[in-house]
């Protein structure tokens, strides 16, 4: 996801935004071309294509989303070794 605009005040709405989205379960800043990686939880495409569509790209902090699918899962949840 990439933002309208680099102020602390888009960073404020786009954080609003996911706190009140319930499909997004995770969100990460990053670093490199994208602002933020959004983890969602979507029960099929059409649900996706509203979030995406009807949620993240009208919101005023939104400038891009590119999705990508998760086909198959190979490993999750491991825990790290401290």
């Amino acid at each position: 996801m990439t933002l309208a605009t680099h102020s602390g005040q888009n960073a404020r709405r786009f954080r609003d935004l996911v706190a009140h989205t319930p499909a997004i379960l995770e969100a990460h800043a990053l670093t490199g071309d994208a602002d933020y990686l959004v983890k969602a939880l979507v029960e099929d495409l059409p649900a996706l294509g509203r979030l995406v569509n009807e949620v993240l790209l009208p919101h005023e902090s939104v400038e891009r989303v590119r999705s990508n699918v998760v086909l198959e899962t190979l490993k999750q949840g491991t825990k790290l070794p401290l």
